[in-house]
């Protein structure tokens, strides 16, 4: 929502955009997820670098970009006592359980690192690689024991190397996609949503760290939805050559430069 208003829609549109934007910020700060809030901080500084030095953007939207920094400062100094308290003051435990089920996986890992141990199945495995029983387990967590809160450790325990190799090329070619789409000015709205898909993919990649969004499923949802978008955006490019062939022949008439 926060590229797309980066374009040429009107005013009423780019309100709303920014109104879906400023729930969605609050509604971040609100799940006090430090990954998260990591994540999302990432993802600015993605969008704010594609702003201020793409050459198709860096000497537009001048007030729009001022009042998104802002907007931005103005939440954060909102926030910053809540963000302090959280990053400070809060309960160990929560890191503690997170190190040793990481610990966990890597035993996984090394006891089947080619092919792993299947998909859906670190825990339903995990008994063997824990110091604790099945009752201290039940005890502990009841019937449904949770999973690394890591998705590449996640990836890794369940799929092995193979798996973790295919993932993360996913992600990075997903990425090079992304970025590839930025170079292709076709469109400024398609320009702008490439810009926004990465910055949202590099932020999820991030939040896979401390999470295990790919079992999630709102976080699933939105990582396949970005990808759909990407490779959409990609062969919509490729379907347009012909098109940008002619926007770049010195003879191209004006008439002639429609995207289909």
């Amino acid at each position: 929502f926060t590229a797309l208003i980066f374009t040429n829609y009107g005013v009423r549109t780019k309100w709303l955009l920014a109104l879906l934007s400023a729930m969605g910020l609050v509604g971040l700060l609100l799940t006090l997820s430090r990954t998260a809030w990591v994540a999302y901080a990432v993802a600015m500084l993605v969008l704010m670098g594609f702003l201020y030095f793409h050459p198709l953007l860096r000497l537009r939207f001048g007030l729009l970009k001022g009042g998104m920094k802002l907007g931005i400062g103005i939440a954060a100094a909102l926030a910053a006592g809540p963000i302090i308290n959280r990053l400070t003051a809060s309960d160990s435990g929560a890191l503690d359980f997170r190190y040793e089920w990481l610990q966990v996986a890597w035993k996984m890992v090394q006891a089947k690192p080619i092919v792993g141990f299947g998909l859906n199945s670190f825990s339903y495995q995990i008994l063997g690689y824990t110091p604790y029983s099945t009752a201290k387990l039940v005890e502990m967590f009841g019937p449904v024991w949770p999973v690394v809160h890591n998705t590449y450790f996640l990836v890794w325990s369940e799929q092995g190397t193979i798996g973790l190799i295919l993932f993360l090329g996913l992600n990075i070619h997903l990425l090079w996609l992304a970025y590839r789409n930025t170079q292709f000015a076709l469109s400024e709205k398609m320009l702008m949503l490439n810009v926004g898909a990465m910055a949202g993919l590099i932020a999820i990649m991030i939040d896979g760290l401390g999470s295990f969004y790919l079992r999630v499923p709102g976080p699933a949802r939105v990582f396949w939805v970005m990808a759909g978008l990407i490779v959409a955006s990609h062969y919509w490019n490729v379907r347009n050559l012909a098109w940008r062939r002619e926007q770049e022949a010195p003879h191209a008439r004006p008439e002639v430069l429609q995207v289909k």
